[in-house]
């Protein structure tokens, strides 16, 4: 359509931006604007996520940030100018608060798209001039405008705002306006030196709410909003009356209303307006199309609008100028930005009823029941660090006692000795201690020093106890016995904090520092933080006897749950599989080669034996797998068998430096193990982001007999993935590790993509079968998702490799490389769905919004450079079809139509996944602990600039790691590129220079130590107590080579240690909590060097991984010798990077 003549309504953002690109794509437009002139006036309006992207495009990015108001953020603000909270314009993490980096005066951008089109021959404005009347003859729109002129054009867009009178000429009656109980009115008052740099923000009780926001041309603008329930149309009053009534409402505000009134009366620009949304089913009507406010207004609340706007008209003249006709462009536009606009409209619950509350209550939370204090006891640190210290330190420690009910802060809170109730508040370092009916905060301590420390942190190290004999904590603390009603007084005991809650600073304590064996400060990578252990009867054993089932009557014996048919019908939904015929031996051959699986794409796929995924390998537990990879790539690769335990094979692991060098091009590698242990799982490329452009396959270890077989009588397989339209390794490695993302963002997907099918194009048959078992494979480089099938409940049978006891749920979450299996039976299928008579359900693979740092991906459709790759944009429900019947038809109802809620359907799996229960479970329990791991997921800028990951301070640094982004690590025992870690260990063993486990002060265990490179060193049966401590924003997925390990507990379940033990579930990767933790206990009975990592691809690649070194000697006395094949192929990849520059991202 690139000679459209386009009519636009509206001047102000959306309209510009439009006509911009409609001009790039060679389409004419007229631009009509009922105001005499540019509407100059207005608020402050930010630009985020990819609508900032859009603007970078239009080479508008470096004009926009010279005029932005250089805000620093905003502060919430009492009524004597006391800032209570504060909200800076980035976010730890990357994320943008209230305040974007680009806040720009809306009259500012305005003029600035405006000046990039007035000039252009395709762009027309008419100015004091609007659409009166519209007619659509099929072939060409006749309008009528208010000065008497009828003209033709091929097409006509509305982007006149919230109340468009575009829209009702055509849509009249269509559209949905929904008030949000609020009413607020703009105008600009003068500067004032306490208005400084940061807008301010004042709540007054009765919903009323003042704003003030300085900008860059020497005023301020100010805000007025009144929240309420009441019908009063103040937007129909005149100008002169809405102040009147703004005065009346105001008057006794308090803090600055006086001075904001008195200068209202004075403005010119004052504006009121009704905050509303606007919904509609459809944006377009025959040649008529919607943008902007005008069809899809997600409210100032949401922060959104300007972007909407923005990326609304680039999607539009995009789809314009890439379709044939208008149909299919509306079509197409409304297709791709309603994702955006639904995540833009869904507003805060109670929103925003919550940010302007109506009472002091709400504004301010009520003072604690009792003010009192608790003794502490703090041992000075000596310089020596011996055992002649001096008697510790009593300090009288202010206490602030509130009902259970009432408590005022908000968590998630850290917990360093998971069995007491003693926390710290992450941000404050204050420490909550919960009694049954009360809780108790205490405030940080400042030492000499200035540094802020956590009581909670000095119980747990050992510097501080409740009493003076005992310098540890007992699990069992009744805080209630500590805590005395006589006040601390004094100049430095911190002051209630009446707003927020808790204490307004830190206390200061007379010791100087307290350094932790030598160090100057406690640094968070201390292995110090532990559970103590008090069963004085800890045989620590593992030796395990015979599984029972639990379904047996008789606990001595073993039952099986065997099949009462003979065959199996298998579809695994894959392109191909790979047969086998020897159980002795089974062997398989791997092609590894590029592949364009998608016509509408020029991205080259990493595909195995011509397909991605890869081939399903099929084989039976405890068969000898032989497999045969050969490497026809230009870059070097090798293939981690995910889960299998490489029992006596650690060579065979599949990571690159620690059990392997890399396979060069051109040569091939023979991996051989067994197959153990049996479950769902699958193969992967563990190199250069490989894995992220396709190198992944499932991978099933068959029982004999399979469990609950005589349940189904057929197999799915759905293997999930994120789809990235340009490489890796070249394309998104530079955008991820760059200066300009110093908080390592990782670039979120295009799409999502299940069995190589894009959404909508994969059907499931039931051919015939009414139970039918589905194998769930997470084999993402981000994402994580929430699966459910639309009208059947899902009976959970297994996760990761541990068979489970079936458990019903009408959904679960799976994280990056998690698997699970369950069942459905097509006669349950709910009522609804029967009585519609659908030939099919929607399977739905929900996509986890929250852990993408952009409002949407970063890469949306370049259309300025003709390229149009698939898919467009990212949509986050993926929509697969079961087929009932035979005809494999779409279902007959509309995807957006909610799944029914089931009845007697326990919680979801992902709300307590520790609920699940293993099938088969040891008689004598889970072995007890002997040593102990504290890791610290940690994530910040390296002295470059460029974000990386820290586990306990150290980031997992090697030439042989996932990008080669940083320079080699310090010489000593370290991965590299042609000696891997495994066949270090046999030739260094006894000299790898990494500390043994130590019993420190305060410990019931000893602690796992490690050397500066990440490599700790474990010994043989050790049976080890893992506690993960994410500090980070997102959920981390944490996988473990060479071993199971049991999930004891996490923070979103403190209590399952005690609920279930002995009797965990068993995995190989652990979900970990974003700002929580989760224990993980495991046997170190696999010698060799193994990966504990962070699966998602971008966070592994920041160095967010450990080296696990079990029992080197073990592998000696095993008769391990470094195989010469493995040592050929260093060698030949030594000689390989000799003559290859590989491309590398710029430092």
């Amino acid at each position: 359509m690139s000679k459209s003549n386009v009519l636009i309504a509206g001047a102000g953002i959306a309209g510009p931006v439009l006509a911009f690109w409609l001009s790039r794509a060679g389409m004419r437009s007229v631009v009509v604007e009922r105001a005499p002139g540019l509407r100059t006036a207005g608020q402050t309006i930010d630009i985020r996520g990819v609508g900032f992207e859009v603007v970078r495009r239009m080479g508008l990015e470096e004009l926009i940030r010279s005029r932005t108001t250089r805000e620093q953020g905003i502060a919430i603000v009492d009524a004597s100018n006391r800032k209570r909270a504060e909200f800076p314009v980035s976010l730890p993490g990357g994320g943008q608060g209230f305040t974007s980096d680009i806040e720009i005066v809306r009259g500012e951008l305005v003029k600035i798209l405006y000046e990039s089109t007035c000039n252009s021959n395709n762009v027309e404005y008419v100015f004091e001039d609007y659409i009166t009347s519209i007619k659509d003859h099929g072939d060409r729109v006749e309008v009528g405008f208010a000065k008497g002129s009828v003209r033709e054009f091929d097409l006509v867009v509305a982007a006149d705002g919230m109340h468009s009178k575009t829209r009702r000429l055509v849509f009249d009656g269509q559209s949905s306006l929904r008030p949000l109980g609020q009413h607020v009115c703009y105008f600009t008052i003068p500067y004032h030196e306490s208005d400084g740099t940061w807008a301010r923000w004042y709540n007054a009780p009765g919903g009323r709410t003042i704003l003030l926001r300085p900008d860059n041309l020497g005023t301020t603008r100010a805000l007025l909003a009144i929240t309420s329930n009441s019908s009063e149309a103040y937007e129909k009053l005149d100008v002169k009356a809405q102040k009147e009534a703004i005065h009346k409402i105001f008057a006794d505000a308090g803090w600055e209303a006086s001075r904001v009134l008195s200068a209202m009366d004075a403005a010119s620009d004052f504006y009121l307006q009704e905050i509303a949304q606007i919904k509609m089913e459809h944006w377009s009507k025959g040649r008529v199309a919607l943008l902007g406010d005008a069809g899809y207004c997600p409210s100032p609340i949401s922060g959104m609008g300007t972007s909407l706007a923005i990326v609304g008209s680039y999607i539009l003249a995009g789809e314009l100028a890439r379709c044939k006709n208008h149909q299919d462009a509306f079509a197409s536009y409304e297709s791709l930005i309603r994702p955006y606009v639904d995540k833009a409209q869904k507003l805060p619950p109670g929103a925003p009823q919550i940010a302007n509350p109506q009472t002091q209550f709400g504004i301010s939370p009520k003072p604690p029941e009792a003010l009192g204090r608790i003794t502490i006891y703090i041992r000075k640190p000596s310089p020596d660090d011996d055992d002649d210290r001096k008697p510790p330190l009593r300090v009288y420690i202010p206490a602030a006692r509130y009902y259970a009910r009432r408590f005022p802060l908000k968590g998630p809170f850290l917990n360093f000795m998971l069995s007491t109730p003693i926390f710290a508040n992450r941000a404050t370092q204050e420490t909550i201690i919960y009694s049954p009916s009360r809780v108790y905060i205490l405030p940080a301590l400042t030492d000499g020093r200035g540094k802020l420390y956590s009581i909670a942190r000095l119980i747990a190290t050992g510097y501080a106890s409740f009493t003076a004999e005992e310098m540890h904590s007992s699990k069992s603390i009744d805080v209630n016995t500590y805590f005395q009603s006589s006040a601390v007084t004094g100049a430095r005991v911190p002051k209630i904090d009446t707003q927020r809650g808790g204490f307004s600073s830190g206390l200061r304590v007379n010791v100087d520092s307290f350094g932790i064996y030598g160090d100057e400060d406690m640094n968070d990578d201390s292995d110090e933080y532990y559970e103590e252990d008090n069963d004085k009867n800890n045989k620590h054993h593992h030796t395990y006897d015979k599984p029972r089932h639990r379904n047996s009557k008789d606990d001595s014996s073993e039952t099986t749950i065997t099949s009462t048919k003979k065959t199996t019908s298998v579809s695994t939904a894959t392109k191909k599989s790979v047969p086998h015929y020897d159980h002795a031996g089974v062997n398989f051959t791997l092609i590894l080669e590029y592949i364009f699986p998608y016509p509408q794409s020029k991205k080259p796929v990493i595909g195995i034996n011509g397909t991605s995924p890869g081939p399903l390998i099929d084989v039976f537990e405890n068969d000898t797998v032989i497999i045969r990879v050969i490497n026809r790539l230009d870059v070097p690769t090798a293939i981690h068998w995910h889960g299998v335990r490489q029992i006596g094979t650690p060579d065979m692991d599949g990571a690159v430096g620690l059990s392997q060098c890399a396979i060069p091009p051109g040569h091939e590698m023979i991996y051989k193990f067994q197959a153990t242990p049996a479950g769902s799982t699958w193969y992967h490329g563990h190199l250069l982001e490989q894995l992220t452009d396709g190198l992944f396959g499932p991978l099933i270890i068959r029982r004999r007999p399979e469990s609950y077989s005589d349940l189904y009588q057929s197999e799915q397989i759905l293997t999930i993935a994120d789809w990235y339209n340009i490489p890796a390794h070249t394309g998104l490695v530079p955008y991820h590790y760059s200066p300009t993302n110093p908080f390592g963002l990782p670039p979120p997907p295009d799409a999502i993509v299940v069995n190589g099918s894009f959404t909508q194009s994969l059907v499931i048959p039931a051919n015939g079968s009414e139970v039918i078992r589905f194998r769930v494979i997470c084999a993402t480089a981000f994402s994580m998702f929430t699966i459910s099938i639309d009208g059947l409940r899902l009976y959970i049978i297994e996760v990761d490799t541990t068979t489970t006891i079936p458990y019903a749920v009408d959904s679960f979450t799976v994280n990056v490389a998690q698997r699970v299996s369950f069942y459905v039976n097509l006669t349950e299928l709910d009522p609804t769905y029967n009585s519609s008579g659908t030939p099919s359900v929607y399977i739905r693979i929900q996509a986890n919004e929250a852990v993408y740092a952009q409002d949407v991906p970063h890469f949306i459709p370049p259309y300025e450079n003709r390229c149009y790759p698939y898919p467009t944009f990212f949509t986050s429900l993926y929509l697969a079809v079961l087929s009932l019947d035979s005809t494999n038809s779409a279902p007959t109802y509309a995807a957006s139509s909610a799944t029914p809620i089931l009845s007697n359907v326990s919680p979801p799996l992902d709300t307590n996944i520790l609920d699940a229960r293993p099938l088969i479970r040891n008689a004598d329990g889970i072995p007890d602990s002997t040593h102990y791991c504290y890791i610290e997921v940690t994530f910040g800028a390296d002295s470059d600039g460029y974000g990386v990951a820290f586990v306990n301070n150290v980031t997992y640094s090697s030439d042989a790691n996932y990008m080669h982004m940083r320079d080699d690590p310090p010489a000593g025992f370290t991965s590299d590129l042609y000696e891997p870690l495994v066949f270090q260990m046999v030739r260094k063993a006894g000299q790898l220079a990494i500390p043994s486990p130590l019993l420190q002060a305060g410990n019931d265990l000893p602690v796992i130590q490690s050397d500066q490179n990440g490599h700790y060193l474990i010994p043989y049966q050790a049976v080890v107590d893992i506690l993960i401590n994410n500090t980070a924003g997102g959920e981390h997925p944490f996988h473990l080579h060479g071993h199971n390990f049991w999930i004891v507990s996490s923070s979103d379940y403190p209590e399952a240690e005690k609920l279930y033990a002995g009797d965990y579930i068993q995995r190989d990767t652990v979900s970990v909590p974003a700002g929580g933790w989760a224990k993980i206990r495991f046997v170190a009975d696999n010698p060799g060097a193994w990966f504990f990592h962070c699966h998602i691809e971008w966070h592994m690649a920041d160095g967010l991984a450990v080296a696990i070194i079990v029992a080197p000697e073990q592998l000696l006395t095993n008769g391990y010798n470094i195989p010469q094949s493995g040592q050929k192929q260093c060698e030949a990849l030594q000689r390989f990077n000799t003559t290859y520059d590989p491309v590398l991202p710029s430092n």
